[in-house]
């Protein structure tokens, strides 16, 4: 008999099914910081891109350990401007590569790439703020919702048209060329030291186990945990995304990553299975001629015992039989 602790504990956690923490930022702090005009610049550069390799998502504040779905983009400023940009179009995808090849495309060499914003017309607003602040003062790009996988480089590509007011960005200083940029002449190049703007997003993570299920004695079922999210902690005691069970029972997955603590609950329950389904049919119609009525059986889910039993109306049937 469960306590009234352990049913308390149990009722909580059924009560969190899906439920994330959630920071409000997640960005990357580098060593050195400095004002950068090379991005979103037309008298510079019209496209670039940046790669974020797995340790530095894991080192951001607000750590990325997992998988992650992407609902805004930022980057930051340190003065006030509105930026009517025509022709923007933000890609994200995954890489291998840690430090960008001159040859865009080419760095988006693994996973799922993905245009989460193609605007022909859009405002941006920047406002002053310090670079170290972490959720003072972004510069807010919508995008759709894109999902990191968790295991691969993130990789950022920004291009348009025509920028009426360039706003200079933070960016890191040092550290090896992480970004490339097309020049006014269409020509990729590497930026060398003040390599990449400093970025930031909000996200989301989702854990599902599925709906409740049934299963028949004697089998299995496999209970799928959403993979690459962090650290996983079964109340079987297991360790993985995923696990096999054949017991009846509520069954408790808990996260640990880049959202917080993500809690949910799955109930499998033992059925009957594999009952028979009773149908009997006759091909004779007339008692009288044969004496006897043949009957055949038709049930289902192969039955291995049957027991017959006649009534007597007005005449003399055979006794009941079991075989």
């Amino acid at each position: 008999m469960l306590s009234k602790n352990s049913l308390f504990v149990i009722l909580m956690l059924l009560s969190l099914r899906g439920i994330a923490q959630t920071p409000p930022h997640y960005f990357h702090q580098p060593a050195n910081v400095g004002v950068n005009n090379l991005f979103l610049n037309d008298g510079v550069s019209k496209k670039f891109l940046f790669i974020y390799t797995q340790a530095e998502l894991a080192s951001m504040v607000s750590p990325v350990t997992g998988s992650l779905s992407f609902d805004t983009l930022f980057l930051r400023s340190n003065m006030s401007s509105t930026m009517n940009l025509t022709g923007l179009v933000i890609t994200i995808g995954h890489s291998t590569l840690n430090v960008p090849v001159n040859n865009f495309a080419a760095n988006f060499n693994v996973g799922v790439s993905q245009v989460v914003l193609n605007a022909p017309n859009i405002s941006i607003t920047t406002l002053p703020g310090a670079w170290n602040v972490p959720s003072d003062k972004w510069t807010a790009f919508p995008i759709g919702n894109f999902t990191y996988d968790g295991i691969n480089n993130l990789v950022v590509q920004m291009e348009y048209q025509t920028n009426s007011f360039p706003a200079p960005f933070y960016a890191e200083n040092g550290g090896v060329p992480i970004s490339v940029y097309a020049g006014t002449n269409g020509a990729a190049n590497a930026t060398g030291n003040t390599a990449r703007p400093m970025f930031g997003f909000t996200a989301s993570c989702n854990l599902s186990l599925g709906a409740d299920t049934i299963i028949c004695p004697g089998q299995s079922v496999t209970i799928n945990g959403t993979p690459n999210l962090g650290s996983y902690f079964w109340n079987t005691g297991d360790t993985t995304s995923t696990i096999i069970v054949s017991s009846p029972g509520t069954y408790i997955l808990t996260v640990n990553g880049s959202c917080g603590f993500l809690i949910d609950t799955v109930i499998v329950t033992q059925g009957v299975c594999g009952v028979p389904l009773i149908n009997i049919s006759s091909s004779d119609t007339i008692f009288c001629d044969k004496q006897c009525i043949d009957f055949t059986d038709l049930s289902i889910n192969t039955p291995t015992s049957w027991l017959w039993t006649f009534r007597e109306v007005a005449h003399q049937l055979l006794p009941t039989k079991t075989r």
